[in-house]
């Protein structure tokens, strides 16, 4: 007998953007009805790239949605907006129980500084609603947080939400180990049959 799979699974590892497209493959057409959000990257020229905020069924080419723009990385100069987390994020955590399912990809960057954000995201972690997401690598968040100039306390909040989503019962972190991770891929496809097809 196959055990049920938790209720909420988060993938980290070293690249969140490997673990992005494992989570978006493993979902696949089921994004379009999903709550929450995605982050996405535009590259405007070599050496520049913008990260936005997006309502998850945009990732399934659901057209019709608005994307917000809160980090701008032009060589080794780094610039956030805070106020999209403070609003759009927090919109987007409040909105998502009243989807089927929510996407978080991902969780765990310089937003964790906004308390207003904070407050949104325990709550929607406390909810019955299954959640799948990122969970940006530890490593990964002290290097965002180091070229963006946040203090120690960035660090502190980073290591709570790893160790609070680790010791959840509720709550499976799945390391992803390569890009091509076929037993991390089998896990998102077993929560995806339980919770979403």
């Amino acid at each position: 007998m196959i055990a049920k799979m938790k209720k909420h699974v988060f993938i980290t590892g070293a690249e969140s953007a490997a673990c992005s497209s494992l989570l978006r493959e493993a979902l696949g057409p089921a994004l379009a009805v999903a709550g929450g959000y995605v982050k996405t990257v535009s590259t405007e020229s070599e050496d520049s790239r913008v990260l936005s905020l997006s309502p998850a069924a945009s990732a399934a080419g659901v057209a019709g949605y608005e994307s917000y723009p809160f980090l701008f990385i032009s060589g080794h100069d780094a610039r956030k907006d805070n106020e999209v987390f403070r609003t759009h994020g927090v919109r987007l955590l409040q909105e998502a129980v009243y989807y089927p399912f929510a996407v978080l990809d991902d969780i765990g960057g310089f937003e964790l500084v906004i308390p207003q954000y904070r407050q949104a995201l325990a709550e929607l972690l406390s909810d019955e609603l299954p959640i799948i997401g990122v969970l940006k690598g530890h490593e990964e968040a002290i290097a965002q947080a180091q070229n963006l100039g946040l203090s120690e306390r960035f660090a502190m909040l980073c290591a709570r939400l790893h160790e609070a989503l680790r010791e959840d019962s509720d709550t499976l972190v799945l390391e992803l180990k390569r890009s091509d991770d076929e037993a991390a891929r089998r896990v998102l496809q077993q929560w995806s049959r339980e919770y979403v097809f």
